[in-house]
């Protein structure tokens, strides 16, 4: 299996203290690619009709409402990409809605369960990570690191 390089993600500037007070109410900021990199990051949450809001759907890869897309679940992740007559499509306010089955199958069966979103503009794609997922991910780097030591 080939590994494919993560390019760095900028993170937001930290905050001072009296800042970091006043701002105790805001969401977080996104996570934003480096200016070389194709892809775009973002955490979200399912809403409770099962629709997930990603800016980067609109901005970065140009899907409009109407959008018709294709669904290839591997591994545990999403993938959507456009296809004519595809069985998903970017609602009208550029949300993407996941089905009950799929989100079933996703382990996404909670309103407000988390997703990582990568849009990558040079494959014309949108895959989501469940939160789980990324669990289990980090859950085996920490075992393969236990074993290094």
């Amino acid at each position: 299996m080939t590994s494919r390089v993560i390019r760095g993600l900028t993170l937001p500037p930290l905050l001072s203290a009296r800042t970091a007070v006043a701002a105790s109410s805001l969401t977080l900021p996104a996570l934003t690619a480096s200016t070389d990199s194709s892809v775009v990051y973002g955490l979200n949450r399912l809403d409770r009709r099962g629709r997930i809001a990603f800016r980067a759907i609109k901005t970065l890869l140009g899907w409009v409402p109407g959008t018709q897309l294709g669904l290839r679940v591997t591994q545990g992740a999403a993938i959507f990409s456009p296809l004519l007559d595809g069985p998903h499509a970017v609602n009208a306010a550029s949300h993407l809605f996941l089905s009950c089955g799929l989100r079933r199958r996703l382990g996404l069966e909670h309103e407000g369960t988390q997703v990582l979103l990568a849009a990558d503009s040079s494959n014309d794609r949108l895959v989501l990570f469940p939160v789980g997922f990324l669990e289990s991910l980090v859950g085996s780097l920490a075992e393969a690191e236990s074993g290094d030591l």
